[in-house]
């Protein structure tokens, strides 16, 4: 399940956006520039998140881009369906697996794959712009544990 680029880059420019938001409208040259972001692919990145109505445009002096609404209000979810990312990785769940599969009643995978989208989706819901951007975002993920790898080979 790869995340492209453009999902990477639309969730780095909406962190510029809400964190320079402060200061005013952020302009495009300034958010590639801060991100190492080539100005013309960003452009086209900040198009589709103004088409998502997640950011405005301002145009004229002092122009830039602003949120289009509260950071909270915002999900990584949207983001990343403003991206053109989205969840269905495996073809068996797609739409058409129960005609273009003729395993797919009995698969015993289709369920595994099923629980990954659910929680996968559940974590881009739940997660907002505004708890990425003051790190709360991190605490999410559970580390691993040193004590959860076996150091020794399995005895048999």
């Amino acid at each position: 399940m790869p995340v492209n680029t453009v999902v990477r880059y639309a969730l780095r420019a909406m962190i510029a956006v809400a964190d320079g938001q402060v200061a005013g409208p952020l302009r495009a040259q300034d958010i590639a520039a801060g991100e190492r972001i080539s100005a013309k692919y960003l452009e086209r990145i900040l198009g589709r998140l103004v088409q998502a109505g997640l950011v405005v445009a301002l145009r004229g002096p002092g122009g830039g881009y602003v949120l289009a609404r509260s950071a909270a209000e915002i999900t990584l979810q949207q983001i990343v369906g403003a991206a053109g990312g989205g969840l269905v990785s495996v073809p068996c769940l797609g739409p058409d697996c129960e005609k273009s599969c003729e395993l797919a009643a009995a698969c015993r995978a289709r369920p595994v794959w099923s629980e990954l989208h659910r929680l996968t989706d559940g974590f881009l819901t739940a997660t907002t712009l505004a708890a990425i951007c003051s790190g709360r975002g991190r605490k999410r993920i559970a580390p691993l544990r040193s004590s959860a790898v076996r150091k020794e080979p399995l005895r048999r």
